[in-house]
């Protein structure tokens, strides 16, 4: 799929994130079924394209309570479905680095141009599914483009 004109993805370009690629996703998820508590850590492996003052990641419906970049702890701001995080250094281009998040909410559906998707509860567990607007938003912080795959681990 081609870039808009904007370089954003046409498909959901209000998602995603042009200054860096994401090389890899880690998460470690603990869900409970009967209260929808989800708690995680998110290890997020970037490669800048641009040298970088701060990054940003789509999370909706949950919180940050802790950000890390390259290990060290780093500033974050959370507003809307964007999570910001400055590092204490610049990210030079080229060179791949870790961003890590502790989070933690109730998870529940997001609003898209095809309705609430991305986390339906069921009596037994939950679903997770509409890429790439609702799944992964919903779980992990993230960066979402169709056009840009990228290896992930769950546990």
């Amino acid at each position: 799929m081609p870039a808009s004109s904007n370089g954003l993805d046409p498909y959901v370009p209000e998602r995603g994130e042009l200054g860096y690629d994401v090389l890899h996703y880690d998460l470690d998820l603990k869900y409970s079924i009967n209260s929808n508590r989800l708690d995680g850590r998110a290890r997020i492996t970037i490669r800048p394209t641009d040298t970088l003052a701060r990054v940003s990641f789509d999370l909706a419906g949950l919180r940050v309570a802790k950000a890390t970049v390259g290990g060290r702890a780093a500033r974050w701001q959370q507003r809307a479905e964007k999570v910001r995080v400055e590092p204490a250094a610049s990210l030079p281009a080229g060179r791949t680095v870790d961003v890590e998040f502790r989070y933690q909410g109730t998870p529940g559906p997001t609003s898209s141009v095809w309705g609430p998707v991305g986390w339906e509860e069921l009596t037994d567990g939950v679903l997770v599914a509409s890429q790439p607007s609702g799944a992964v938003r919903r779980g992990s912080p993230a960066t979402i483009s169709p056009a840009r795959r990228r290896r992930s681990g769950w546990r």
